[in-house]
């Protein structure tokens, strides 16, 4: 999202599936995730640390070339509809890549990458936390992948070269900040000019845990 326009008109949240090119990435064999926002209190962030991921590794658009990568379909969902982890072994694999997650029994949190095929686009709140706010994956395929970052979500790979990916917001951050929630300011305040932004970083390290670059994309901004 970006609010940061002069002219609020130009001020957006992502409510699509958009391509992140991480083809500058070649040495990596991790890459790691993380998200920052204006909204801090505390030392802490206040927007909910979510963002959902499709086809890592996948096809950029217009330009198909057969690759490995992560689609997240075919993967045993239940009747509930998503998987986060709570078998407690610590990630799962989706193509050639690992997700690792941690999930914390006592509270029945997670946190890290999930898997879901959640479809409510339209009810905001932590309840709707494995919906993304398109509610399906790329290409209308019904899995997609949910990132909490809390404060970092992790992949890892051998053997592959990166492209990219499609990323959007999750329905509870995108209604977060699209109106505000009891832990949570609205994008853009009463007015519409604060200079309000939620930024998602991604970062590559090759196999001696060494970084190969960092690619920066707005889920949103209001702060030009």
């Amino acid at each position: 999202a970006d609010f940061r326009f002069a002219d609020n008109s130009k001020d957006y949240i992502i409510n699509k599936w958009t391509w992140v090119d991480l083809s500058g990435m070649k040495a990596a064999s991790k890459i790691r995730f993380s998200l920052t926002s204006s909204d801090n209190s505390w030392g802490y962030m206040n927007t909910p640390g979510y963002f959902c991921m499709d086809d890592l590794n996948g096809e950029k658009p217009f330009d198909y070339q057969p690759v490995t990568f992560a689609s997240f379909e075919n993967m045993n969902l239940g009747t509930q509809g998503y998987y986060n982890g709570s078998d407690q072994s610590g990630s799962f694999f989706n193509g050639n890549f690992r997700f690792w997650n941690n999930y914390n029994k006592e509270w029945g949190t997670w946190e890290g990458f999930a898997v879901s095929n959640k479809t409510d686009k339209t009810i905001p709140g932590w309840e709707n936390q494995y919906s993304a706010i398109t509610g399906k994956g790329v290409a209308g395929t019904p899995s997609y992948g949910v990132a909490y970052a809390s404060p970092k979500a992790t992949v890892t790979f051998k053997d592959t070269t990166l492209t990219g990916m499609y990323v959007t917001n999750s329905a509870y951050t995108y209604w977060s900040m699209k109106n505000g929630d009891s832990f949570s300011k609205k994008f853009g305040g009463d007015t519409g000019n604060d200079p309000d932004w939620f930024l998602l970083t991604i970062e590559g390290f090759d196999t001696s845990n060494l970084s190969t670059g960092k690619v920066y994309f707005d889920l949103a901004d209001f702060a030009y």
